[in-house]
């Protein structure tokens, strides 16, 4: 080997070792920064944790190839879900802020029934205020399918393997944690009409029981944090469908065959319609799935009639018995609930602990600052968390179409011809009584 050759190789050895020393020097600080930007992160975090409430979305709800936080329609800091949410929550999928998260989700379609696999936090917070959460809302029985490759796979989950295990429920369930704390309610936007049957039944029906009036007439408003009125009715809707139990879906023509779009809103977005008009409503939903004021002699036997409901929660879910083989096209819209477990980490005093998972249906009622109470559902009976997965029935994902309704199964469902029953609730002779 000549000289020439030895001081190339000699060069080319320098060279590559100077690359490597500064890649490997270049790495380092990289690591360092990045752990110094991690560090300020985690540190933020605790910062805004007394000012914000933190929900760590511990695992993925769907597919593991997209990010923690896009499976769950949210970005890092809620800007894009909870623009219009009156309460104030971070968002985050870093693990390393499990201590200072006031709420720990976890998904149970990412759950498995060995414990090992799950990779669950190895123990709990010391902050006594942290809620973990168990979201569902999936019908427990839908079978999981990966999104690339469409291998569809049994859902075996056993919930027994979670007894003691989480605080809350979030799901679809009416029996669930997050759920309603209000009456009834009514979107009126025609002044004008003020003296119309509807707005005298309202009127009516407020001398007895709670009924919140949204819209230009109404003292409320949807997105109470904002000087605009609800501009987008559909989002008004749901909205308030988060709140409510009943929505009066009142007409204000009673012309033969008229059905407003509210009695559709209604059913998509989880209240029960309270309607008043002169269709069959039997065949235009499932019978059992609505409240019709004609039905009724007098308003008070109404009003009578949806206190009792809402203080009988067993016969109020029997309003939604119809979801167990028909849903109703529509979007369903995370935003709602993710606001719904930030108020109640926001409302809520008092930590719940629960004995048992099962118990997450009847766990104790949480404390709210207005004195409201989360009533435990004496009447559900549940014994075993994995009793709450058999009592669910089917449900669909649901995606933008007009109003229908679709049977989940191959069988045909024939609607009754509805019964014609005189009532007098809002003609003139009767209208005095009240």
């Amino acid at each position: 080997m000549g000289v020439k050759m030895y001081k190339v190789i000699i060069c080319l050895v320098l060279l590559f070792s100077g690359i490597f020393l500064f890649l490997l020097f270049f790495a380092r600080n990289l690591e360092e920064v990045e752990m110094e930007l991690h560090n300020k992160y985690v540190h933020s975090v605790q910062k805004i944790s007394n000012t914000k409430k933190v929900i760590l979305m511990y695992n993925h709800m769907n597919h593991k190839h997209y990010p923690i936080l896009d499976g769950y329609c949210l970005d890092t800091f809620g800007r894009k879900s909870q623009s219009r949410c009156p309460y104030s929550c971070l968002f985050t999928d870093d693990k390393t802020v499990l201590e200072f998260a006031h709420a720990v989700v976890f998904s149970s379609r990412d759950l498995k029934n060995n414990q090992e696999d799950n990779d669950l936090p190895s123990s709990r917070s010391t902050n006594n205020n942290q809620r973990w959460v168990l979201l569902s809302m999936e019908s427990p029985i839908r079978p999981k399918q990966d999104g690339i490759t469409g291998v569809v796979q049994e859902n075996d989950l056993d919930l027994r393997a979670f007894n003691n295990t989480f605080n809350w429920t979030m799901s679809y369930r009416h029996d669930s944690d997050i759920r309603k704390t209000k009456l009834v309610a009514w979107i009126s936007s025609d002044c004008y009409l003020e003296r119309s049957g509807s707005s005298f039944l309202v009127a009516q029906l407020q001398n007895l029981i709670p009924v919140d009036v949204y819209g230009k007439c109404g003292k409320f408003q949807c997105n109470q944090r904002s000087s605009e009125r609800c501009l987008d009715l559909k989002s008004c809707y749901k909205e308030i469908a988060s709140r409510y139990k009943f929505f009066l879906a009142l007409e204000n023509s009673l012309c033969e065959d008229y059905v407003t779009e509210t009695f559709f809103y209604a059913l998509e977005f989880g209240m029960v319609p309270v309607v008043y008009g002169k269709a069959n409503y039997s065949e235009l939903a499932v019978p059992g799935s609505f409240i019709n004021v004609m039905d009724f002699v007098s308003v008070r036997d109404l009003a009578f009639y949806l206190k009792h409901l809402s203080t009988h929660p067993d016969e109020y879910k029997a309003f939604f018995n119809w979801r167990r083989n028909y849903f109703v096209t529509t979007s369903f819209h995370l935003d709602i609930a993710w606001c719904s477990l930030c108020s109640k980490l926001w409302e809520v005093d008092a930590f719940d602990s629960l004995n048992n998972a099962s118990n997450a249906l009847t766990s104790v009622p949480g404390r709210f600052k207005n004195q409201i109470s989360i009533s435990p559902l004496k009447t559900v009976g549940l014994e075993e968390l994995e009793k709450w997965s058999a009592a669910t029935a089917f449900i669909s994902k649901v995606c933008d179409s007009p109003p229908n309704f679709v049977l989940n199964t191959s069988s045909t469902y024939t609607f009754p011809v509805a019964r014609t029953k005189q009532s007098s609730v809002l003609t003139g002779s009767q209208r005095n009584e009240f």
